[in-house]
This record gives C-alpha cells, sequence and structure tokens, in this order.
C-alpha cells in the first residue's frame, strides 16, 4: 500500500523518520499537530479561474524548440507511459549534450 514504507533516520535533526501514513493520521506522535484545512468545493472549483499560466511550455522556449527539432528529426512523439517518457527524457538529453560538445 502506497506509504506504508518507512522513512529511515537522518541526521538533518528537521527531517522526521516513520511510515508516511503513521506520520500523517497521528501527527503528535511525531511532535506535531493536523495541519490540514477544510477546502470547500466551491474555492476548489474557481480556482483554476484565478491563475495565469505564464505559458503552455513547460521550460525555457529556446530548449523547446531545441528539443521539439530534435523530437522530429529522429521521428519521436510524445511519450504515452512513464517508461516512454524516461526513454525520450534519456534520449533528448543525450542529444543535447552532443549538440554542445558536452559528452
Amino acid at each position: 500500500m502506497w506509504n506504508n514504507h518507512s522513512i529511515r533516520q537522518s541526521r538533518n535533526l528537521n527531517a522526521p523518520n516513520g511510515q508516511p501514513n503513521r506520520m500523517f493520521n497521528y501527527p503528535e506522535l511525531w511532535g506535531s499537530c493536523n495541519f490540514i484545512c477544510d477546502v470547500h468545493q466551491d474555492d476548489i472549483n474557481v480556482a483554476p479561474t484565478q491563475v495565469t499560466f505564464r505559458t503552455p511550455v513547460c521550460c525555457d522556449p529556446d530548449l523547446y524548440d531545441i528539443l521539439i527539432g530534435v523530437m522530429a528529426d529522429d521521428s519521436l512523439s510524445y511519450p504515452n507511459t512513464s517508461d516512454e517518457a524516461l526513454a525520450l527524457y534519456r534520449h533528448l538529453h543525450r542529444r543535447v549534450l552532443r549538440m554542445f560538445n558536452m559528452q
């Protein structure tokens, strides 16, 4: 089940250790408190109308154009699965490194 794994103790005193599900459901056992804030469905529904997205491109526009060009040159398409996304990322990463003589 998700979040039933154990997070081991760290040297970082601010990083708690334990099982995420238990830490979430019983924060007082870790010296914390419940910070959950109930949100009305109307507020959730209106939230997307209150946001202005800068651009649909998720990275630098110049880099995006380069990556789209590499995909076209190599006859690659957008991924449909996480495995395909990882393979595409690795391919593009290698190609960009070679383009800029960094590999």
